[in-house]
């Protein structure tokens, strides 16, 4: 089957959101609360391996403050209040620019009549960070879009796979997944999906051992990028095209209808 959709996290994979950006947002919110809490990089590398905001404050409340879900579950209301509230007005103050490559593929994928859809933990909340990255023709040419607003399971849980899948009524074999933690590998992969890792700044110790490709950024023409895991040997150059990820897509589908034979 051919390649008909390329299916992008946000936070790390469109581009280097979570250390200056939401994690500094929440810090600001807390502030605005009153409330003595601060996330450092450090303890933020750790909470961000929980997928999802509420999640990650529920995490936090359980792991380091001891409280109770009765005793959280109405100040995380507070916060993403709080926290969105900073995160878009720090839009408008914060450079935040797209990972190297990013905005070329979306426009390759265009071009070649490949839908491109936003697949997220992210609240509905944060999308105008999303058309910021992207420029407002490319997020009007999404296909798809599914936040964490609409899934009741958050990644490593395929759900939100399965339902971008079920919106651009296409099966797994027609797209592939890019992505920048293992959270997110193992989402795509519980989707049946191929994925290529694009790791990020809290990502660079993760687990990508089930990857279909892993690279530092996708790269481009005068910023070259490395290859760190190529397990089904590509031919790829210097940075990551269009025709790559049409062969890793090529490929990938082979190995999994090798495997299952």
């Amino acid at each position: 089957m051919k390649l008909k959709a390329l299916l992008f996290d946000v936070d790390g994979t469109l581009a280097e959101t979570e250390k200056d950006l939401k994690r500094v947002a929440f810090n600001r919110a807390f502030k605005r609360l009153q409330l003595a809490y601060f996330w450092d990089e450090d303890l933020y590398g750790e909470l961000v391996k929980v997928a999802g905001s509420s999640e990650r404050l529920r995490f936090y409340f359980a792991r380091y403050c001891r409280m109770s879900a009765a005793e959280c579950e109405p100040l995380i209301d507070s916060i993403l209040q709080q926290q969105t509230a900073v995160l878009l007005e720090m839009l408008g103050e914060v450079k935040i620019v797209p990972n190297s490559g990013i905005l070329r593929l979306f426009d390759e994928a265009h071009a070649a009549n490949i839908a491109t859809g936003i697949v997220t933990a992210g609240s509905q909340a944060s999308l105008p960070l999303v058309e910021l990255l992207l420029g407002s023709e490319r997020f009007q040419r999404l296909s798809v879009i599914v936040s964490g607003n609409d899934v009741s399971c958050q990644k490593p849980h395929p759900e939100a796979y399965h339902l971008a899948l079920e919106r651009l009524d296409i099966d797994s074999r027609g797209a592939i997944a890019i992505e920048d933690s293992a959270n997110g590998l193992a989402a795509a992969k519980a989707a049946a999906l191929p994925c290529l890792i694009v790791r990020s700044f809290y990502s660079r110790n993760h687990d990508f051992s089930q990857a279909d490709l892993v690279v530092e950024a996708l790269g481009d023409e005068n910023a070259p990028t490395k290859l760190l895991s190529n397990p089904h040997r590509l031919d790829c150059n210097s940075y990551i095209t269009l025709a790559d990820i049409i062969q890793l897509h090529a490929v990938s589908a082979l190995f999994l209808e090798g495997r299952s034979t």
